[in-house]
């Protein structure tokens, strides 16, 4: 008996994106199966908050909890507009590895006057960005990721801070990660 297997397709209504899921299904040839794609997110009030489901799915990923049940829905609203400012495909890039959304990570990054960054127009202003969009690179060395690094100490100021100490710790972070010296500053302050 040959076997027919296949990858689940899916796609947001009224959008012509087709997605495959990295589930499949076998079936013996010429015959049909059916599956239901089960889609989570995270919210308030039965709504789901896009933000909240990127951080969360990050979080759970980084203690070793299968976040696979979240993929779809972030995958899917990953290209709208109000999400833009997330950086999705950072969180999509840890998540997956998926040299797709790294190659589109890599893309939005923005050269102006010879200097290069990330700047998604989050609240939080293109040091955070660029901070979002190094995290999962952590371990690698991409000349996007070297050019923002350059970026962010041009634009660090003279106490060795940037804008807040949200974005300072941020930073410092995206680009060391654990390896981070640890000091204790009064220099930055919101």
């Amino acid at each position: 008996v040959s076997q027919s297997r296949y990858s689940n397709l899916y796609q947001r209504q009224g959008y012509p994106t087709l997605y495959v899921s990295r589930s499949s299904s076998s079936a013996s040839a010429g015959r049909k199966t059916y599956d239901t794609l089960n889609a989570s997110c995270f919210g308030f009030s039965g709504s789901c908050n896009y933000e909240a489901t990127l951080w969360a799915a990050l979080a759970l990923d980084s203690i070793g909890r299968d976040v696979s049940a979240y993929l779809p829905y972030l995958t899917v609203m990953a290209d709208d507009t109000s999400n833009q400012a997330y950086l999705p495909y950072a969180f999509l890039y840890s998540l997956t590895s998926s040299s797709d959304y790294l190659n589109t990570l890599l893309s939005q990054q923005i050269t102006a006057n010879d200097q290069s960054y990330w700047d998604a127009g989050s609240s939080y202003g293109p040091n955070y960005d660029t901070a979002l969009a190094l995290l999962p690179l952590q371990s690698q060395s991409p000349p996007e990721k070297t050019n923002a690094i350059n970026w962010l100490m041009s634009v660090q100021q003279q106490s060795g801070c940037w804008d807040t100490l949200l974005n300072t710790a941020f930073i410092l972070y995206s680009i060391s990660g654990s390896q981070a010296k640890k000091t204790t500053t009064t220099e930055c302050v919101s």
